[in-house]
Parts: structure tokens; sequence; C-alpha cells
């Protein structure tokens, strides 16, 4: 708490049942803090639950406050391959791993965010990429000759439709 205000001008902590700070939920304490605090910020930067993001980016609409939201609770391997993490960002595919993982919070389609969430996809992705390619230090072992040059990549289709691309894996680096 100590370093949290030795960097911010205003800290506000709030509870659910009130137990430190204010009482109440996140989006609830914030909207409040613009009514009734009149405070006045120019940019609002959400990491939580999508709920949490979702509620507090409809608050800041309505006051033209610049809003960034961190959806890494998407993103699977991290690399874009299998694609978990894919989303709607203003009518445009992205992906979290590779895009963002830090959007617009006003341009995000949460809907769209918390039925990926609720889906199998990420879990089935997962099992069956570890079926596709079995696990080793680097990924899928790429053949190499002897005095050749090491395989750049080995490509695969994702396994499944759910995941979304095709994917690309790169070769150890040869030493």
């Amino acid at each position: 708490k100590k370093r949290i205000e030795s960097a911010a001008r205003n800290v506000f902590i709030s509870t659910v049942d009130g137990s430190l700070g204010i009482k109440g939920t996140t989006s609830g304490v914030f909207k409040s803090i613009i009514t009734d605090y009149k405070k006045h910020y120019d940019t609002v930067i959400a990491i939580g639950s999508t709920e949490m993001m979702r509620d507090v980016s409809e608050i800041t609409k309505d006051y033209n406050i610049k809003t960034i939201v961190s959806l890494t609770t998407l993103m699977l391997d991290g690399t874009g391959m299998c694609g978990a993490c894919r989303l709607t960002i203003n009518g445009e595919m992205k992906f979290a791993c590779q895009d963002g993982p830090e959007f617009d919070g006003h341009l995000v389609d949460f809907e769209e965010v918390r039925r990926r969430q609720n889906s199998e996809t990420k879990k089935s992705c997962h099992a069956r990429r570890a079926r596709a390619a079995p696990p080793t230090p680097w990924g899928p072992v790429v053949a190499r000759a002897r005095g050749t040059r090491p395989a750049e990549t080995l490509s695969y289709p994702a396994a499944g439709p759910d995941c979304g691309r095709i994917t690309t894996i790169s070769s150890p680096p040869y030493r």
C-alpha cells in the first residue's frame, strides 16, 4: 500500500464486504469516485476480471476517458500459434498474445471475450496440440543431417477449427 501511495496521488482501496477501504465492487467504487468525489482522469488502466474490465470500460465511455484493458487471461501459448486468444477489436480480428495484451477497452467485444473464456477452446487447443506435436525442450523434433543447415520450420495445421490458424514452430538453434 505504501509503495502505491508513494507513486500515486490518489489511492482508493475497496473490498466487496467493506473490510478494508470503501465497500463495493471495483466498477461501483470507480463510478462513485468520478461522480461523488468529482475526480477526473485522463486514462484508466483496468486489469482484472473480464466483467470488471467491461463494467469499467462502459463507465469510462460515458465520461470519455481513455481506457486500457489487459486481456492476458485469454492467452495460452503466448506466440499466436494456437489461436486461443483470438478476439475482435473494433471489428478486426486480433490476437491478445501478438497484438496486445493491452487494448482500448471501448473497442473490445467483451461478449466474445466472455464466450471464449467460458468455452473449452483453450483447454481443447492445448490438449490437441500436445497430441499433434510430442513435447521436447524445443517443440517438435526437426531432422537435420550433419553438416547441413538446420531445418527452418515445421508446419502443421492447428489442432482443430477452434484453434484458428496454421502453426509454425521454429527449430531450436543449432550449436
